[in-house]
């Protein structure tokens, strides 16, 4: 219940039939399912450990999954990869191939987040052809999408573009919207990378469309905030300080650190070039914070950032 009200779009597993559904927390709102699961992170940790010493396999892997929303949101890094290692064995030891891409895709996002890119590679990669033996259309989108993203953050446009077009293609066969509007907005990010800020911002607007469309309110902050970075690319630092500050908003609503800290940190960047030196050193301060606090390898460029101060 908790992990649904985080992350309401993502596709889930329900845990097995033995787990009565009285038994478990109703939440009446996205920030009380947080609280509850930040509370209740080290126990569920634990459980997911348990799960595997006394062989409860596919209890495992499910609660390890049911994790993503938090540690998505919070990283807790050692937390994040720790179980989702056990959760992984737990879906190869009760032979469950859904259940092992599942959790090949969980540690390459979280490895790509740590900017250790070669293992977020061979995650999804292992992702993707696995999806392909069990013929899972929407698994092979998501595993071309992570790859995509993977080279796209590495600044390898051209590696990235096939990828992201293979899996756009697909997630439009299939009509998963959701899918089809974080590869568009991963495209835009790539054309972003590249110098492309027209077609660049026309993707973030068409990801922002039907991430409204479909009521996503995680995935429309995204979309605003990357067409902020877009404006500010173009130097339009005004047009970039808008996006960014409405984003910015969306995701100190849903608690999106690390969201929050991207925000602030671009939008520092835009102050500094309009010469409002107060205001950027803010943004930036704030934004140092948080990425320090989550263990973000972006803390550093921030860091050069303020020491530069001109």
């Amino acid at each position: 219940a908790a992990d649904a009200l985080l992350t309401p779009h993502r596709r889930r597993t329900p845990l097995p039939d033995q787990v009565p559904p009285g038994d478990l927390p109703a939440f009446p709102s996205h920030a009380e399912a947080l609280v509850w699961l930040a509370a209740e992170r080290g126990n569920l940790v634990a459980a997911v450990r348990q799960a595997w010493e006394y062989h409860e396999y596919d209890l495992g892997w499910r609660l390890a999954n049911l994790l993503w929303g938090l540690f998505r949101l919070e990283k807790h890094w050692d937390d994040w990869i720790g179980t989702d290692k056990i959760g992984l064995a737990c879906a190869q030891a009760c032979g469950d191939r859904k259940a092992e891409f599942t959790m090949l895709s969980s540690l390459g996002t979280a490895t790509r987040e740590l900017w250790q890119f070669d293992e977020a590679r061979r995650y999804h990669q292992q992702a993707l052809e696995l999806s392909r033996e069990i013929g899972d259309r929407r698994a092979e989108a998501q595993a071309l999408n992570g790859l995509g993203a993977v080279w796209a953050d590495m600044h390898q446009t051209r590696e990235a573009r096939p990828y992201l077009i293979q899996a756009l293609e697909i997630w439009r066969e299939v009509g998963d919207r959701w899918g089809e509007a974080i590869t568009i907005c991963n495209l835009g990010e790539d054309e972003l990378q590249d110098g492309r800020l027209d077609s660049a911002r026309k993707h973030f607007v068409e990801a922002l469309v039907i991430r409204r469309e479909i009521g996503d309110r995680w995935g429309e902050a995204t979309a605003l905030s990357y067409l902020g970075q877009a404006y500010q690319a173009d130097e339009q630092h005004d047009e970039a300080i808008r996006y960014l500050r409405e984003a910015l908003t969306i995701h100190r609503e849903l608690r999106d650190y690390s969201m929050e800290a991207l925000d602030l940190h671009h939008l520092g960047m835009a102050y500094r070039s309009l010469c409002q030196t107060e205001l950027s050193e803010t943004c930036l301060r704030e934004a140092l914070a948080i990425y320090r606090r989550l263990g973000m390898p972006a803390a550093e460029e921030v860091s050069i950032l303020l020491a530069a101060k001109t």
